[in-house]
């Protein structure tokens, strides 16, 4: 299937509605811990973060699949899934000091959200 993995996404979940296949691809509740995660970061960011030109790369110039990319974050989320470690400021120009959430602090992620595109 043509795009990216998010139309594709999109794409056989329209399909699931139309009633082809059987079953979704991934259904809501398999996403939860996915979305309760992407919230915790939300929650435990000090601020969003405008990233310098020096810091971006451009990949597959000339097709449809071009994109921007932040410079390195591929191996950095890789070592964060792997040890826990957040990306670190004196490595990577784009990196910042984490901060910290909590379970109880998700009922409050769309507030904490709503507040950070404020800045």
């Amino acid at each position: 299937m043509d795009g990216d993995w998010q139309e594709r996404n999109f794409r056989l979940y329209f399909k699931y509605l139309a009633g082809e296949p059987s079953a979704p691809v991934n259904s809501l509740a398999s996403c939860r811990s996915f979305v309760a995660f992407n919230d915790l970061l939300y929650c435990a960011s000090p601020g969003i973060v405008a990233i310098g030109g020096e810091s971006v790369e451009t990949n597959g110039e000339g097709s449809h699949r071009d994109y921007r990319a932040i410079r390195g974050i591929v191996p950095a989320l890789r070592d964060f899934a792997e040890t826990g470690r957040w990306p670190d400021p004196t490595n990577d120009a784009w990196a910042r000091e984490p901060g910290t959430a909590h379970a109880a602090d998700l009922p409050f992620a769309a507030t904490k959200l709503r507040a950070l595109a404020q800045k």
